[in-house]
């Protein structure tokens, strides 16, 4: 399920030294959570990465996250997120997406996402290749996602810094993804 949001239902995250705001969705968030958790669950001993990519709208000093579409990954080199030449050409159809599917009318690709099940937070040497290639713009960001066992669903925003630059180690600044407020039944992940 890929969720659209309006502008009410945005929740702002901003750390110091990021250029610019990013403003999400927390629907779209948590059903990110929901398929990363899931994900970890697949298999045992840490599951499968999952991904795709986060559509919105930017102006000149954020990003707004309204909704996603996952990659459909055939996994031919294990339960990490590690693209077959399959997987990069569903990825260049998602990324060509907003163009004709009318849900992401007025959208464009704002950022990837990816979960790791088996490090920390962090932006791995493959998701920096991945996002240099496929996400070329300065302001396009990458959210990454943590699930583990009987804790909630872990995330954290990655960017460039103005000179092109990223801070891959390590976030600035991790958070809890929390349930969508005023959803029925919402609930976090059970690991």
């Amino acid at each position: 399920m890929n969720s659209t949001v309006f502008d009410a239902e945005l929740k702002m995250w901003h750390a110091a030294g990021c250029a610019v705001r990013i403003a999400y969705s927390r629907a779209v968030m948590e059903e990110l959570s929901l398929a990363a958790s899931d994900g970890f669950n697949r298999l045992a001993h840490g599951g499968v990465e999952i991904g795709g990519v986060l559509f919105g709208v930017r102006d000149s000093d954020s990003v707004k996250i309204l909704t996603h579409r996952t990659l459909a990954c055939e996994y031919a080199f294990g339960p990490s997120l590690t693209l077959s030449d399959n997987d990069r050409c569903a990825l260049e159809d998602l990324l060509a997406s907003h163009k004709t599917d009318c849900d992401l009318s007025g959208m464009q690709p704002v950022g990837w996402y990816v979960s790791h099940t088996r490090s920390e937070i962090l932006l791995s040497e493959r998701d920096l290749q991945l996002f240099q290639q496929y996400f070329p713009e300065l302001w396009q960001i990458v959210l990454v996602l943590r699930p583990r066992p009987f804790d909630p669903v872990r995330g954290a925003f990655f960017f460039r810094d103005p000179d092109g630059s990223m801070h891959a180690a390590s976030s600035h600044d991790e958070f809890i993804v929390e349930p969508a407020a005023g959803k029925p039944g919402t609930r976090l992940p059970d690991d």
